[in-house]
Protein backbone atom coordinates (compact mmCIF):
# COMPACT_ATOMS: atom_id res chain seq x y z
CA UNK A 1 0.00 0.00 0.00
CA UNK A 2 2.68 2.28 0.68
CA UNK A 3 3.99 3.00 -2.75
CA UNK A 4 0.29 3.01 -3.95
CA UNK A 5 -0.13 6.19 -2.01
CA UNK A 6 2.87 7.74 -3.03
CA UNK A 7 1.94 7.58 -6.75
CA UNK A 8 -1.11 9.06 -5.53
CA UNK A 9 0.61 12.18 -4.05
CA UNK A 10 2.84 12.44 -7.07
CA UNK A 11 -0.25 11.77 -9.63
CA UNK A 12 -1.00 15.16 -11.43
CA UNK A 13 2.88 14.50 -12.56
CA UNK A 14 1.92 10.86 -13.45
CA UNK A 15 -1.38 10.71 -14.58
CA UNK A 16 -1.02 13.02 -17.48
CA UNK A 17 2.29 11.27 -18.61
CA UNK A 18 0.70 7.60 -18.47
CA UNK A 19 3.75 6.17 -16.40
CA UNK A 20 2.40 5.61 -13.23
CA UNK A 21 4.48 2.80 -10.95
CA UNK A 22 6.85 2.48 -13.78
CA UNK A 23 8.37 5.82 -13.27
CA UNK A 24 7.72 6.69 -10.11
CA UNK A 25 8.66 8.79 -8.66
CA UNK A 26 9.80 12.67 -8.24
CA UNK A 27 10.40 11.81 -5.11
CA UNK A 28 11.90 8.70 -4.56
CA UNK A 29 10.12 7.84 -0.74
CA UNK A 30 11.77 4.60 0.93
CA UNK A 31 10.78 1.80 -1.42
CA UNK A 32 10.41 -1.02 1.16
CA UNK A 33 11.58 -4.60 -0.40
CA UNK A 34 11.34 -7.86 0.79
CA UNK A 35 15.09 -9.73 1.45
CA UNK A 36 13.90 -12.81 -1.04
CA UNK A 37 13.02 -11.96 -5.03
CA UNK A 38 9.25 -10.75 -6.25
CA UNK A 39 7.06 -8.49 -7.60
CA UNK A 40 3.47 -7.49 -8.85
CA UNK A 41 1.86 -6.73 -11.99
CA UNK A 42 -1.49 -4.00 -11.23
CA UNK A 43 -4.03 -1.99 -13.33
CA UNK A 44 -5.42 0.92 -11.59
CA UNK A 45 -7.84 4.49 -12.24
CA UNK A 46 -6.42 7.58 -10.27
CA UNK A 47 -8.11 10.82 -10.57
CA UNK A 48 -5.88 14.18 -9.19
CA UNK A 49 -5.48 17.79 -10.33
CA UNK A 50 -3.80 18.15 -14.03
CA UNK A 51 -0.95 20.38 -12.15
CA UNK A 52 -0.11 21.17 -8.55
CA UNK A 53 -2.00 24.44 -7.86
CA UNK A 54 -4.98 23.49 -10.56
CA UNK A 55 -8.70 23.08 -9.90
CA UNK A 56 -9.42 20.65 -12.22
CA UNK A 57 -9.06 17.12 -12.14
CA UNK A 58 -8.27 14.11 -14.53
CA UNK A 59 -8.79 10.74 -14.19
CA UNK A 60 -6.87 8.09 -16.16
CA UNK A 61 -5.74 4.25 -16.23
CA UNK A 62 -2.80 3.89 -14.45
CA UNK A 63 -0.30 0.49 -15.22
CA UNK A 64 1.66 -0.96 -12.36
CA UNK A 65 5.04 -2.68 -12.48
CA UNK A 66 7.42 -3.89 -9.75
CA UNK A 67 10.04 -6.34 -9.30
CA UNK A 68 13.27 -6.54 -6.92
CA UNK A 69 15.91 -9.47 -6.77
CA UNK A 70 17.72 -10.75 -3.41
CA UNK A 71 20.69 -8.74 -4.35
CA UNK A 72 19.07 -5.27 -3.80
CA UNK A 73 17.96 -4.22 -7.18
CA UNK A 74 14.92 -3.05 -8.26
CA UNK A 75 12.85 -1.99 -10.81
CA UNK A 76 9.39 -0.23 -10.60
CA UNK A 77 7.99 1.04 -7.33
CA UNK A 78 10.22 4.45 -6.80
CA UNK A 79 11.88 4.58 -9.72
CA UNK A 80 12.89 3.99 -12.47
CA UNK A 81 15.71 1.44 -11.24
CA UNK A 82 17.16 1.38 -8.25
CA UNK A 83 19.46 -0.08 -5.60
CA UNK A 84 19.06 -0.97 -2.04
CA UNK A 85 21.62 -1.63 0.07
CA UNK A 86 20.10 -2.97 3.67
CA UNK A 87 18.66 -6.15 4.28
CA UNK A 88 16.89 -5.33 7.42
CA UNK A 89 13.15 -5.03 7.35
CA UNK A 90 14.07 -2.58 10.70
CA UNK A 91 16.41 0.07 8.73
CA UNK A 92 16.28 0.34 4.52
CA UNK A 93 18.43 2.57 2.41
CA UNK A 94 19.93 2.98 -0.88
CA UNK A 95 19.84 4.72 -4.43
CA UNK A 96 17.55 5.55 -7.56
CA UNK A 97 17.16 6.60 -10.68
CA UNK A 98 13.87 7.92 -11.11
CA UNK A 99 11.72 10.46 -13.85
CA UNK A 100 10.23 13.80 -13.13
CA UNK A 101 7.37 14.24 -15.29
CA UNK A 102 7.53 18.04 -16.07
CA UNK A 103 4.55 20.37 -17.11
CA UNK A 104 3.31 20.94 -20.70
CA UNK A 105 2.03 24.76 -21.26
CA UNK A 106 -1.43 22.71 -22.96
CA UNK A 107 -2.02 20.91 -19.75
CA UNK A 108 -4.21 23.90 -18.38
CA UNK A 109 -5.26 27.32 -19.79
CA UNK A 110 -3.80 28.83 -16.69
CA UNK A 111 -0.55 28.28 -17.73
CA UNK A 112 -0.41 29.72 -21.21
CA UNK A 113 2.84 32.12 -21.24
CA UNK A 114 5.09 30.02 -18.76
CA UNK A 115 6.30 27.62 -21.70
CA UNK A 116 7.03 23.22 -21.22
CA UNK A 117 8.96 22.34 -18.35
CA UNK A 118 10.65 19.04 -19.79
CA UNK A 119 10.42 15.72 -18.16
CA UNK A 120 13.58 15.09 -16.63
CA UNK A 121 15.83 11.67 -15.09
CA UNK A 122 16.38 12.19 -11.56
CA UNK A 123 18.80 10.87 -9.20
CA UNK A 124 18.02 10.40 -5.86
CA UNK A 125 18.28 8.38 -2.23
CA UNK A 126 15.89 7.14 0.33
CA UNK A 127 16.19 5.18 4.18
CA UNK A 128 13.07 4.15 6.07
CA UNK A 129 13.63 2.62 9.25
CA UNK A 130 10.30 0.97 11.19
CA UNK A 131 9.99 2.27 14.71
CA UNK A 132 7.09 -1.26 15.38
CA UNK A 133 5.39 -3.29 13.24
CA UNK A 134 3.08 -0.40 12.46
CA UNK A 135 5.10 2.35 12.98
CA UNK A 136 7.39 3.67 10.20
CA UNK A 137 9.41 6.78 9.21
CA UNK A 138 10.88 7.78 5.72
CA UNK A 139 12.91 10.76 4.07
CA UNK A 140 14.04 10.73 0.38
CA UNK A 141 15.87 13.33 -1.46
CA UNK A 142 15.68 13.64 -5.53
CA UNK A 143 17.78 15.98 -7.67
CA UNK A 144 17.58 16.98 -11.21
CA UNK A 145 14.11 18.24 -12.20
CA UNK A 146 13.38 21.60 -14.05
CA UNK A 147 14.24 23.57 -17.07
CA UNK A 148 18.19 23.62 -15.43
CA UNK A 149 17.88 20.42 -14.18
CA UNK A 150 18.74 21.90 -10.28
CA UNK A 151 15.65 21.30 -9.06
CA UNK A 152 15.43 19.03 -5.77
CA UNK A 153 12.87 17.58 -3.46
CA UNK A 154 13.12 16.20 0.40
CA UNK A 155 10.41 13.84 0.91
CA UNK A 156 9.62 13.29 4.81
CA UNK A 157 6.94 10.88 5.85
CA UNK A 158 5.56 9.17 9.00
CA UNK A 159 3.57 6.10 8.17
CA UNK A 160 1.25 3.68 10.22
CA UNK A 161 -0.27 0.43 9.33
CA UNK A 162 -3.96 -0.90 10.68
CA UNK A 163 -4.62 -4.59 10.36
CA UNK A 164 -8.43 -4.75 10.48
CA UNK A 165 -8.78 -8.61 9.50
CA UNK A 166 -7.03 -11.41 7.93
CA UNK A 167 -7.50 -9.96 4.41
CA UNK A 168 -8.40 -6.01 5.19
CA UNK A 169 -5.46 -3.42 6.31
CA UNK A 170 -5.67 0.18 6.69
CA UNK A 171 -2.36 2.14 6.10
CA UNK A 172 -2.14 6.45 7.78
CA UNK A 173 0.29 8.35 6.72
CA UNK A 174 1.04 12.09 6.90
CA UNK A 175 4.28 14.06 5.23
CA UNK A 176 6.33 16.74 4.37
CA UNK A 177 7.73 17.91 0.73
CA UNK A 178 10.14 20.31 1.06
CA UNK A 179 11.43 21.92 -2.33
CA UNK A 180 14.74 23.92 -3.39
CA UNK A 181 14.79 27.42 -4.72
CA UNK A 182 15.32 25.91 -8.11
CA UNK A 183 12.46 23.90 -8.30
CA UNK A 184 9.81 26.33 -6.73
CA UNK A 185 10.62 28.79 -9.24
CA UNK A 186 10.12 26.09 -12.15
CA UNK A 187 6.75 24.69 -10.89
CA UNK A 188 5.01 28.13 -8.96
CA UNK A 189 7.44 30.73 -9.85
CA UNK A 190 7.14 33.98 -12.88
CA UNK A 191 10.28 35.17 -14.69
CA UNK A 192 10.22 38.44 -16.11
CA UNK A 193 10.08 36.62 -19.55
CA UNK A 194 7.02 34.74 -18.57
CA UNK A 195 5.61 37.61 -16.63
CA UNK A 196 5.56 39.30 -20.43
CA UNK A 197 3.83 36.54 -22.16
CA UNK A 198 1.41 35.00 -19.59
CA UNK A 199 -0.01 38.34 -17.88
CA UNK A 200 1.02 37.27 -14.84
CA UNK A 201 2.79 39.17 -12.20
CA UNK A 202 6.63 38.01 -11.38
CA UNK A 203 7.29 35.75 -8.70
CA UNK A 204 9.89 34.65 -6.95
CA UNK A 205 9.15 32.00 -4.07
CA UNK A 206 11.61 31.07 -2.18
CA UNK A 207 12.71 27.83 -0.87
CA UNK A 208 11.53 25.48 1.80
CA UNK A 209 8.16 23.49 2.46
CA UNK A 210 6.27 23.07 -0.65
CA UNK A 211 3.39 20.94 1.01
CA UNK A 212 2.05 18.83 3.42
CA UNK A 213 -0.51 15.67 2.60
CA UNK A 214 -2.34 13.16 4.54
CA UNK A 215 -2.74 9.97 3.29
CA UNK A 216 -5.70 7.07 3.81
CA UNK A 217 -5.04 3.45 1.93
CA UNK A 218 -7.37 0.51 2.17
CA UNK A 219 -6.33 -3.27 1.05
CA UNK A 220 -7.93 -6.14 0.60
CA UNK A 221 -6.33 -9.48 -0.07
CA UNK A 222 -8.52 -11.61 -2.30
CA UNK A 223 -5.91 -14.55 -2.05
CA UNK A 224 -2.45 -14.91 -1.63
CA UNK A 225 -1.65 -13.47 -5.28
CA UNK A 226 -4.31 -10.62 -5.99
CA UNK A 227 -5.35 -8.00 -3.39
CA UNK A 228 -7.56 -4.95 -4.63
CA UNK A 229 -5.99 -1.46 -3.40
CA UNK A 230 -7.31 2.23 -3.10
CA UNK A 231 -6.29 5.11 -0.97
CA UNK A 232 -7.15 8.62 -1.05
CA UNK A 233 -4.87 11.74 0.04
CA UNK A 234 -5.26 14.94 0.45
CA UNK A 235 -2.99 17.83 -0.05
CA UNK A 236 -2.23 21.32 1.33
CA UNK A 237 0.31 23.57 -0.55
CA UNK A 238 2.69 25.84 1.68
CA UNK A 239 1.84 29.57 1.92
CA UNK A 240 5.14 30.51 -0.85
CA UNK A 241 3.60 27.81 -3.29
CA UNK A 242 -0.37 28.84 -2.61
CA UNK A 243 0.66 32.78 -3.38
CA UNK A 244 1.59 31.56 -6.80
CA UNK A 245 -0.48 32.97 -9.53
CA UNK A 246 -0.77 29.80 -11.33
CA UNK A 247 -2.39 28.34 -8.41
CA UNK A 248 -6.55 27.88 -8.69
CA UNK A 249 -6.74 25.78 -5.78
CA UNK A 250 -4.68 25.26 -2.44
CA UNK A 251 -5.85 22.25 -1.54
CA UNK A 252 -6.25 19.38 -3.32
CA UNK A 253 -7.50 15.47 -3.10
CA UNK A 254 -6.22 12.89 -5.03
CA UNK A 255 -7.85 9.18 -5.46
CA UNK A 256 -6.59 5.72 -6.54
CA UNK A 257 -8.27 2.31 -6.85
CA UNK A 258 -7.26 -0.63 -8.93
CA UNK A 259 -6.49 -4.57 -8.96
CA UNK A 260 -2.68 -6.17 -7.69
CA UNK A 261 -1.09 -9.69 -9.17
CA UNK A 262 1.61 -10.71 -6.41
CA UNK A 263 3.99 -13.19 -7.31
Amino acid sequence: MYHTLRIIRQAPQFILKFSALAVALPCALATAQDPSSGGSLGLGIARAPVYQGSDVYKSSAMPMLEYHWESGLFVGGTGLIGMQFSKSPELQYGVVLGADGGRKETDSRYLKGLGDIAGRGTLGAFVKTRLSDSISLSAAYTYGSGKERKGGLLDLGLGFDVPVSQAVSLSLGVGATLANASYMQNYFGVSAAQSSASGYAVYKPSGGLRDVSLNLGLNYQINPQWSLASGITFTALSDAAKKSPLVRKTNSTSAFVGAVYTF
